[in-house]
């Protein structure tokens, strides 16, 4: 009865918006909560919270694709991406960070659980090199042909080989149905 009035001091919490008190004598969230000198009895009041929403951006190679990309979550939801390496790439390297400071790094893998903070889902992959051998069965070519390429390589045709008293038929090998005089390696 004796003690002056006093304001309860709104609580903080990680990942989390106070959004008001609710308790004795408390019809409503109220977020300045005074209890007036006078009062008697005991009380009770309990901290009411909403979760944060926090953002979730993209760093991704071309090399790269993605089924969704989540754009925001609440604090500590578990977000799963598929994210996977286009054809002609390999070792994926996953990493999410914080937004503001990547060298603060969350997970190393598509699954996180989101923290207090916004995050950037960084995702890369290297191109593999692919090899050429060639059987010009005696023959020669006036140019080398290439003998690796990638899919990032643009679009080449082979040379044909000449050989002295003989004609070119043409290239058997992979993706080739028969033989085929003239052949282009596509982008």
């Amino acid at each position: 009865v004796n003690t002056p009035s006093f304001t309860l001091v709104n609580p903080t919490k990680i990942g989390y918006t106070f959004i008001g008190w609710t308790g004795t004598n408390v019809n409503e969230l109220t977020i300045e909560l005074t209890v007036e000198e006078g009062s008697v009895g005991n009380r009770t009041y309990v901290a009411n919270w909403k979760k944060n929403s926090y953002n979730i951006s993209y760093d991704l190679q071309e090399s790269i694709v993605i089924e969704e990309e989540v754009s925001n979550a609440n604090y500590g939801d578990t977000i799963r991406l598929t994210i996977d390496a286009k054809e002609g790439y390999n070792n994926l390297v996953i990493k999410v960070v914080d937004a503001n400071d990547e060298t603060n790094v969350i997970s190393e893998s598509a699954t996180f659980v989101v923290p207090a903070f916004d995050v950037k889902v960084i995702a890369t992959a290297e191109v593999v090199e692919y090899t050429i051998s060639y059987s010009l069965n005696g023959g020669e070519v006036a140019n080398e042909n290439v003998t690796t390429y990638t899919v990032e390589t643009p679009s080449f045709t082979l040379v044909n080989p000449t050989k002295v008293g003989h004609t070119f038929l043409g290239w058997k090998g992979t993706g080739i149905i028969g033989t085929k005089e003239n052949v282009t390696i596509e982008e």
